[in-house]
């Protein structure tokens, strides 16, 4: 438990202006981001529009936003940075309003917000790699929006902007679709089960929960429409569906689930290239799809091999070592290691407490959120830094573990 002194000054905080909390959880976060630049040098990523050099893990959003960031820096890359590191410590706001509007206690959301602001990964990560910090904080809007409209009893108006934010954020990272299916069937759930003594819930929650759905499935075949006539391809999503199924289905994923001195999985493809029957053709949706269904063929072909290929990938996206941990100095390696882990074991004590108290809502939303996000990538393959999308989930469940002082409003207002 956090001392006396933490809990007071968490209490004084909450006094403050709205306006005013979230400043402060901005700059928690941006002071160390802008620090670590003084030590590392921004990535290759930053330097595409000066050197060309390859974005493979830019989806449309992040492709339309980093143009957007360019051109309001007037192609100069400090202030170019400059944007990207005031988009990563927005996580700070995101975070703290997401544990508000969870009830989580005042202590809970202040140790959560120091939590992601702190996280080495987090921090080293502005410098390194500047899609995964937009992400990040993507993710933990789209569930700030899920949880506001939640609280709002599933209105109408706040499931369209939920819906919207998925659609952008599938953009961004197109496995959150299994994280929208699941959110979807959670305020089902949620919403369609007896009231206090058996009553009904409105038939409106009901309706807006499936308009919802197809706000986001219309403007999703829009996009899909309108990459036809860009591509002559009705296809909602770039095409590298099929790479990515192969690099995490094929005859060497064994031998590469067990390194450590790769930065991931996509190493197999730069060792052994794809296969040259299963790519013919000049047309990239042609080539995607026809590798697509090449590596269905061969995990069909050998189940036993896809199964444990599964469970090996499970426990590297959740795995204690980073990709390239035998690369690191001891010190590196510790900088995530030791923060993970304690997050780990913390976050579990957290879930248990909040469970006890009768806040399963709490749990149940960030679980199905944390669990979800992974599941594609035991299909595909994963990463750390795929994992790090929804670490703030774990903070957060830490937070609750460091400070279990309670969560505001009876157990009823959060079963």
């Amino acid at each position: 438990m956090p001392p006396t002194s933490v809990r007071r000054w968490a209490e004084r905080a909450e006094r403050a202006g709205l306006p005013a909390r979230l400043a402060a959880a901005w700059c928690a976060c941006a002071a160390p981001r802008a620090l670590v630049f003084l030590f590392m040098s921004p990535s290759v990523d930053y330097r595409f529009f000066i050197d060309g050099e390859t974005g493979s893990y830019w989806y449309p959003f992040y492709t339309a936003l980093a143009g957007l960031l360019w051109s309001a820096a007037g192609g100069v890359l400090p202030i170019y940075v400059a944007f990207h590191l005031a988009i990563d410590a927005c996580l700070g706001p995101v975070v703290y309003l997401l544990a508000a509007r969870l009830k989580f206690a005042p202590t809970q959301r202040w140790i959560s917000v120091f939590g992601v602001a702190t996280l080495p990964y987090y921090v080293s990560m502005t410098a390194r790699q500047p899609t995964v910090g937009v992400t990040v904080v993507g993710f933990a809007l789209l569930l700030l929006l899920f949880a506001l409209w939640a609280e709002k009893g599933f209105r109408f108006r706040s499931g369209v902007w939920f819906a919207i934010g998925g659609f952008f954020y599938m953009h961004l990272r197109p496995n959150v679709l299994v994280t929208m299916a699941a959110l979807y069937a959670l305020a089902a759930v949620r919403h369609l089960r007896p009231g206090p003594r058996g009553q009904q819930r409105p038939i409106r929650g009901t309706r807006a929960i499936i308009a919802s759905a197809l706000v986001l499935v219309a403007l999703s075949t829009v996009m899909a429409a309108w990459n036809r006539g860009r591509t002559g391809h009705f296809s909602l999503l770039p095409p590298n569906n099929g790479y990515n199924l192969y690099v995490g289905n094929n005859p060497w994923l064994r031998e590469y689930a067990a390194r450590h001195d790769i930065p991931s999985f996509e190493q197999v493809v730069y060792d052994k290239g794809l296969p040259l029957e299963a790519t013919p053709g000049d047309d990239p949706y042609e080539r995607d799809a026809s590798l697509a269904r090449w590596t269905l063929r061969f995990a069909a072909s050998h189940p036993r091999e896809t199964v444990a290929g599964w469970l090996l990938k499970a426990w590297r996206y959740w795995d204690i070592r980073l990709e390239d941990a035998d690369l690191n100095p001891a010190l590196w390696n510790g900088s995530y290691t030791v923060p993970y882990v304690a997050c780990v074991l913390l976050a579990g004590w957290g879930a248990w407490r909040l469970w006890a108290r009768g806040s399963r809502w709490v749990v149940a939303l960030v679980l199905v959120a944390l669990f979800s996000y992974c599941l594609p990538y035991l299909v595909y393959f994963p990463s750390i830094r795929m994992r790090m999308t929804s670490e703030f989930l774990l903070v957060m469940l830490a937070a609750c573990g460091l400070a279990p002082s309670g969560i505001e409003g009876s157990p009823r207002e959060n079963h």
